[in-house]
C-alpha cells in the first residue's frame, strides 16, 4: 500500500500554503494543480520536460508525521536532489549516445 505521500509535499505557492482552506483541511484553490505521485517524480528525472508538478509542489515534513520533521525534511529535500541529479547523469547518456559521440574503442594492440 502507498503511504500517503501528498501530505509530505506542500504547494510551493506561499499564498496556498497559508490559506485558511489548505492549512485547516488540506484544500487546495479552484484551478491549482492536483499532487501526481506518478507525475511528480517524472518532472523531477526528466529535466527537459516541464510536466508542472515540481512547481507546484516541494518537500515537506509536518510536525506530527511521526518522524523528527527536520531530518525527514532533508531526507525529502536529498532525494529531490538525487532525482534531478539522476535525470541530468541519463539525458546526458542518452543524448551522447544518440550522438555517436559515446561508442566502443577497439584497441589494435
Amino acid at each position: 500500500m502507498w503511504p500517503d505521500v501528498a501530505k509530505y509535499l506542500a504547494p510551493a505557492d506561499g499564498t496556498v500554503l497559508v490559506s485558511t482552506p489548505y492549512d485547516d483541511k488540506r484544500l487546495l484553490p479552484l484551478g491549482y494543480p492536483p499532487f501526481s505521485p506518478v507525475v511528480y517524480p517524472l518532472d523531477r528525472l526528466l529535466p527537459a520536460v516541464n510536466l508542472g508538478q515540481a512547481s507546484a509542489y516541494r518537500p515537506w515534513a509536518p510536525e506530527g508525521c511521526g518522524l523528527e520533521p527536520w531530518r525527514f525534511g532533508w531526507f525529502l529535500v536529498f532525494f529531490d536532489w538525487v532525482l534531478i541529479a539522476c535525470g541530468w547523469i541519463l539525458t546526458t547518456l542518452l543524448v551522447g549516445s544518440l550522438t555517436g559521440l559515446m561508442r566502443r574503442v577497439d584497441s589494435d594492440d
